[in-house]
């Protein structure tokens, strides 16, 4: 009842009563936000040592060889600010300027070891912190308006630092009236999805369970954990947000690595593949999801997707889901990361609304056999009724079982053996196939050794990539002088195809051996990192010092054009949805550049494809333009352009409620884009009639993209004739 009033009351007084008679009943106690026992922060010579250390060590081994300058030094005072506080919630524009003296001779005290601005901002950051967390549990006892028409800013990091109190003070209450109409809409969601039809997901009922408490606990709480986690950072932990901060602004893939984040990047491998494979990250404070991994239990699932946010963890053996939010990514993977067979739920924010849901993923190890390659015998029909075939191979990346390989086991898997022996075999069954579609969509890498080998199979002889490190220019070609198929080949990309793949993909394009079609460019991931672990120095040994991740070198194409940031572009394009997300190297800050190396020579592959890539354009434009099916998707793709544009949500309840529907039908839209690299691996899912199996198989194969791409290829097979 009482709920049920909380969310349908449409004015200011209903809310303000409502919300307080919660606050009266419900409220957490506040608890005392002190650090545990035994944390310190105290810079001492060890620490100086390794600072020294780390950068002397970018200095000489980083690529791009940054000199750490006046200018490097402004950039490194910024983003310690902007590592802290990068939403402008906690600092003050005073605190800023009270230390901007030294905003250009961080380099002078860095080679001297003095990390004493480091400490001295990270104090008054907790400083900060403490009148928030005051502020939130008074301001949390007070009713919010649910019904006034205002907005938030979504994104503040480029916003300038609040001047006065007074002025966090109204961001604050905007966002803990933003939380609140979260969990709000969320236990909404919940009751929603209770009632309708999810048979055969006897899950549900504890799904359930994460919203039991009010919005005001579920938020005190998460802004204590959030707060609790930078009381208890040590002097450790601050060194290591201090150092990677210099180590981005050398490039954004560098860091410092910590003695306890060390020990978990030295984790087994095998313990690291048994979780819910999915690739992650730290965005703003929150944990992302950059990519799903084929093969694992989410790509199974199929819920999470790209973008979303996990804003909560809870084990089976928890009541209660773990705040995560602003947590060192470390300490989020070793959470989801799980013994086979057990049970994680996540919490997780997807949409401009940000309405939390809970998704639980049983761990399994991703299993090669979903992730390797697969390729089926496409047929298309003709305009004139005649009907052609041709070859289609998905590889999700590029995997090899290197300890088979080097034990000389004739059944060791790798992405190269996987797809000849599926073109053989389909070539075998229909030999009147008249080309290849290789798809390398949302393939994020793996083997460079792969990466070369495969393109040989397409490409007769000759370098597939140049690799530049800071002491020499290395060339990779393929080595078997000659080569395993001339049919016409397409090759499919999209933002997310990365390193490997955009190696794979240069090659092809620079030998004019076939058509790239896809998004505007790839992923433009073209650097390479190493870690070096300190303890390898003898004098550092004893400090158990932690490592260095850093860029170590550069990939270049055979034309002496880099990948980086670039990637490759696509010889024919149509728009995407992932247009409009933040996917991409060139998104990211202090990305290394865009530059050329001296072009090796080599030879064209005869016949050519460049001739041809005018009229297939225009041959493949004009179906498009006239296929209802590409038009409807390329108005929802604006469509969803125009969404992710906005920077401000309502504070407005219906008028959220509204945006939350909307959500969900554009979560459903681009989840069948995403769809597509869901593994065909169906085993262990619950058969239901035959008719909604055929829906699932029709919703499956709807992928105009690979229609087209197919009949550009037919294009290509009579043009070549």
């Amino acid at each position: 009842m009482l709920k049920d009033a909380y969310g349908l009351c449409q004015n200011w007084f209903k809310y303000s009563l409502i919300t307080t008679i919660l606050l009266s009943f419900n409220i957490v106690h506040a608890k005392e936000l002190v650090a545990d026992e035994g944390v310190t922060r105290k810079v001492t010579q060890r620490d100086s040592i390794i600072a020294q250390s780390v950068l002397t060590l970018l200095q000489q081994g980083h690529f791009n060889k940054k000199v750490l300058d006046d200018t490097l030094s402004a950039s490194i005072f910024d983003e310690y600010f902007d590592a802290l506080d990068p939403n402008r919630y906690y600092f003050l524009s005073r605190d800023v300027e009270e230390f901007y003296a030294n905003r250009i001779i961080l380099d002078d005290l860095i080679r001297k070891g003095n990390l004493d601005f480091s400490f001295e901002i990270f104090e008054r950051f907790i400083l900060r912190v403490q009148q928030r967390h005051t502020f939130i549990q008074e301001r949390l006892k007070k009713p919010f308006d649910f019904s006034k028409d205002e907005t938030i800013e979504l994104d503040r990091s480029n916003a300038p630092w609040e001047e006065h109190v007074e002025g966090l003070n109204e961001l604050w209450r905007k966002r803990l009236k933003n939380q609140l109409m979260i969990q709000e809409l969320a236990k909404e969601f919940e009751a929603k999805q209770a009632k309708d039809d999810e048979e055969g997901k006897e899950e549900k009922p504890k799904e359930a369970e994460v919203f039991q408490r009010t919005p005001v606990e579920v938020v005190m709480n998460t802004f204590f954990s959030m707060h609790k986690r930078y009381i208890d950072f040590d002097t450790s932990d601050v060194l290591q947000l201090y150092l990677t901060t210099i180590a981005n602004v050398f490039d954004p893939h560098s860091s410092y690595m910590n003695r306890r984040t060390l020990e978990d990047f030295n984790i087994d491998m095998s313990l690291k593949l048994e979780g819910i494979g999915a690739v992650l990250t730290v965005e703003n404070g929150y944990t992302k999801i950059v990519r799903i991994m084929p093969g694992g239990p989410a790509n199974q699932d199929g819920r999470l997707q790209p973008g979303d946010r996990i804003v909560a963890v809870r084990q089976d053996t928890q009541k209660e889901p773990v705040d995560i939010i602003f947590m060192p990514l470390s300490k989020v993977v070793r959470m989801i990361r799980g013994e086979k067979g057990t049970v994680v739920h996540l919490t997780v924010m997807s949409g401009i609304t940000g309405v939390p849901k809970v998704i639980n993923i049983t761990r399994d190890e991703v299993k090669v056999e979903s992730s390797a390659a697969s390729g089926e015998i496409k047929t298309i029909t003709m305009d004139n009724g005649e009907e052609e075939s041709f070859a289609y191979v998905y590889l999700p990346s590029f995997y090899a079982d290197w300890a088979g390989i080097e034990r000389g086991d004739k059944d060791a898997r790798s992405a190269t053996k996987d797809v000849r022996k599926l073109i053989d075999e389909m070539l075998a069954e229909k030999p009147e196939i008249k080309g290849i579609v290789l798809d390398l969509r949302g393939n994020g890498g793996g083997s460079l050794d792969e990466a070369i080998k495969l393109s040989g199979i397409f490409i007769p002889e000759g370098i597939m990539v140049q690799v530049k490190s800071l002491e020499n220019v290395i060339a990779r070609g393929d080595k078997d002088r000659g080569f395993y198929y001339d049919q016409p080949l397409v090759v499919m990309v999209d933002h997310t195809s990365a390193s490997a793949s955009e190696i794979t993909a240069g090659a092809i394009q620079d030998y004019e051996r076939g058509i790239i079609f896809g998004d505007k460019q790839t992923h433009g991931k073209g650097t390479v990192q190493q870690v070096l672990r300190l303890s390898n120095f003898p004098q550092l040994k004893p400090l158990n010092p932690g490592a260095l991740k850093f860029t170590s070198s550069k990939f270049y194409r055979v034309t002496g054009e880099s990948t980086q940031k670039r990637g490759v572009a696509s010889d024919i394009t149509y728009p995407s949805f992932l247009d409009h997300l933040d996917v991409g190297e060139s998104k990211l800050k202090h990305v290394l550049p865009w530059d050329e190396i001296k072009p090796k020579r080599f030879t064209i592959y005869s016949p050519s494809v460049k001739p041809l890539i005018p009229e297939l354009t225009k041959l493949s434009q004009k179906r498009v333009e006239n296929d209802p099916k590409f038009q409807t998707l390329f108005e929802q793709i604006e469509e969803f352009g125009v969404r992710q544009a906005k920077k401000e949500v309502s504070l407005n309840i219906d008028v959220r409620r509204k945006q939350r529907e909307e959500d969900e039908k554009w979560a459903e839209v681009t989840k069948q884009v995403f769809d597509r690299n869901r593994s065909d691996d169906d085993s262990n899912k619950e058969k239901t009639s035959d008719n909604d199996e055929e829906v699932e198989e029709k919703k499956k194969d709807e992928d105009p993209y690979l229609d087209e791409a197919l009949l550009i290829l037919s294009d290509l097979s009579a043009m070549e004739k």
